[in-house]
């Protein structure tokens, strides 16, 4: 989302990306890049190697407290509460009526719930989330302390090896682990926009420029290269997925654009007190996936889109579900087939 809002933030990434020739945009209330050598260009590299994107104005809000595990689970609209340390989850969160307040990540940080939203809705979403917490919740906005780089792209695990050894390699798609405190504190996981495996890295902006340096140097052999968010848009149209206020948003609902394919099977609304049913949901899953995609791949770039009719995309719960076989397995198994692309 383009914003002409004349005060803007900056990431702490800020002075990397003039120094690499960046076209900088307003976007979402932050002085973004939208591209450095040219959006063309950057979508083939993610696709075909490996590239680091400046996420840093996405949201964070931290639930803490007793009530924190059973809070976020009545927020949203997939299960929350029950799965593992270590695990995320995608999944809307959604007014009473059904409609969509914004898409999220939700990260199982131990007895804390770590909500990741799109920086558009973080304020509507903090001021939603405290409105309805109850006594026993603490919503900590965490947004200014946190810094977050995307590595995407086929060589995006040898890269983060390079720095944080077999532990990326042990991680399944949608896992993460977590390290340190304070300043020192890092979250590592095998998430991301782009349809290509990754990873996405937030730690504290005093470790900010620290963190870009390392992984560019670890990445130099295999021609790393940083990537705007125009190229992000891009990738992300070419896989099928869904941008808030373009084809979502608080008149849509996720039974009536499909369940599955996207935000995997509906559990309930976020009240908690009106449930909707697992088998209409799935007898109205009228195709999220074509409705946000459908001739939108061969118009964004005309390159061919090897994605959309891979096993992970297409299984019961889709990508960002939990499918039974995961991206991770599934980029493991064509590399041969990607190789000749």
């Amino acid at each position: 989302m383009l914003d002409t809002t004349s005060t803007l933030k900056r990431t702490p990434f800020y002075a990397r990306h003039l120094a690499l020739g960046a076209k900088m945009v307003p976007f979402a209330g932050f002085e973004m890049p939208i591209q450095y050598e040219g959006i063309v260009a950057e979508h083939r590299a993610v696709r075909g190697g490996v590239g680091v994107f400046d996420v840093s104005h996405m949201g964070e809000i931290r639930l803490r407290g007793p009530g924190a595990k059973a809070y976020a689970n009545r927020l949203v609209t997939n299960e929350v509460a029950t799965v593992p340390e270590g695990k995320a989850v995608y999944t809307p969160m959604c007014l009473e009526s059904g409609g969509i307040v914004d898409d999220l990540l939700v990260y199982a940080s131990g007895r804390d719930r770590l909500l990741v939203v799109n920086a558009a809705n973080f304020e509507k979403d903090l001021a939603w989330i405290r409105a309805h917490a109850p006594s026993d919740v603490t919503v900590q906005d965490e947004n200014e302390d946190t810094a977050q780089l995307a590595v995407q792209g086929p060589g995006a695990e040898a890269v983060l090896a390079r720095l944080y050894g077999d532990r990326v390699k042990s991680l399944e798609f949608y896992t993460f682990f977590e390290e340190g405190s304070g300043r020192d504190w890092r979250l590592v996981s095998r998430t991301g926009y782009t349809g290509e495996d990754g990873f996405e890295v937030y730690v504290r902006p005093s470790r900010a420029l620290e963190t870009w340096d390392r992984i560019f140097e670890a990445g130099a052999p295999a021609l790393i290269r940083p990537i705007g968010l125009g190229a992000r848009d891009t990738l992300r149209l070419e896989m099928g997925y869904c941008l808030y206020g373009n084809d979502i948003d608080e008149t849509t609902n996720p039974l009536r654009r499909g369940s599955r394919g996207r935000f995997g099977s509906i559990r309930r609304i976020s009240s908690g007190n009106s449930r909707w049913s697992q088998r209409n949901a799935t007898a109205s899953a009228a195709s999220w996936w074509d409705s946000c995609s459908t001739g939108n791949a061969s118009r964004a770039t005309g390159s061919k889109s090897r994605h959309r009719d891979a096993p992970w995309a297409r299984s019961p719960a889709g990508p960002w579900g939990s499918a039974s076989e995961s991206r991770w397995r599934w980029r493991t198994r064509t590399r041969t087939t990607r190789a000749g692309d």
